[in-house]
């Protein structure tokens, strides 16, 4: 996703360099902007690991919570992973 395409209610979420700064907890309709634009970070046709995964979250955002966005990354349908949890995919997304 693009500087220029990030739409307005995400804009306010990111630090200087596009980073989540907070995860909402009372404006819950502002966690599928995060969802949407942190699956435009999971590279397309790759299997990653828990640690490789929890990298990627943790590359873009600030604070400490990466297991609730993976976790609700996976019950949103964004990503996949093997029943084990050993391996996640990036989910294909209808655009909105």
């Amino acid at each position: 996703m693009e500087t220029n395409e990030i739409p307005k209610e995400l804009i306010r979420l990111l630090d200087s360099n596009n980073r989540v700064e907070y995860y909402p907890k009372k404006k819950r309709f502002l966690r599928p902007f995060i969802w949407n634009y942190i699956h435009s970070k999971i590279e397309e046709n790759r299997e990653y690991t828990e640690p490789e995964i929890n990298a990627v979250l943790q590359t873009w955002i600030t604070f400490e919570d990466y297991v609730t966005i993976r976790r609700d990354l996976f019950e949103n349908g964004y990503i996949n992973r093997a029943i084990d949890g050993s391996k996640y995919w990036k989910a294909q997304k209808s655009a909105n």
